[in-house]
C-alpha cells in the first residue's frame, strides 16, 4: 500500500502541488440481518481506497479513489491539484497545516448481543 500512496504524492507534486499527502484506508465489515427472526445471509463488505490532500498556492484540494489502479491514482492526484488551483481565487487567507505527528490506529465495534 505504501507504493500506492507514494505514487499519489509524487503525481500531485508533479502536477504542481506545494504540499501533498495520501492516506489509504481499508474497511472490513459484516452485516447480520434477521427478517422476522429468520437469519438472512451474512453480508461481508471490504472497501479500500486512497484520499489525496494537496495545497496549491495556499488553497487546499482533495480527491479520492476506491481503485488501486495506478491510472486511477494518477487521475485522483491530478484532480486534487485542479480543485486546489480552482479555489485559489476564492481564498482570502492561505491554508496552513498544524505541525502534527502521524499516527496509525485500528478500532472495531463489538456486538452488544452475540447472535
Amino acid at each position: 500500500m505504501e507504493d500506492k500512496t507514494r505514487l499519489a504524492v509524487e503525481q500531485a507534486l508533479k502536477h504542481g502541488a506545494d504540499y501533498a499527502e495520501a492516506r489509504a484506508q481499508r474497511d472490513f465489515g459484516h452485516t447480520l440481518t434477521l427478517n422476522n427472526g429468520i437469519p438472512e445471509p451474512v453480508t461481508v463488505t471490504r472497501r479500500l481506497g486512497i484520499g489525496i490532500r494537496v495545497i496549491v498556492d495556499g488553497s487546499m484540494g482533495f480527491a479520492s479513489t476506491n481503485s488501486l489502479e495506478s491510472s486511477q491514482i494518477r487521475t485522483a492526484a491530478e484532480t486534487a491539484v485542479k480543485i486546489a488551483r480552482a479555489a485559489t481565487r476564492l481564498i482570502s487567507k492561505p491554508s496552513e497545516l498544524a505541525p502534527e505527528k502521524s499516527c496509525e490506529d485500528k478500532w472495531e465495534v463489538r456486538m452488544k448481543v452475540d447472535i
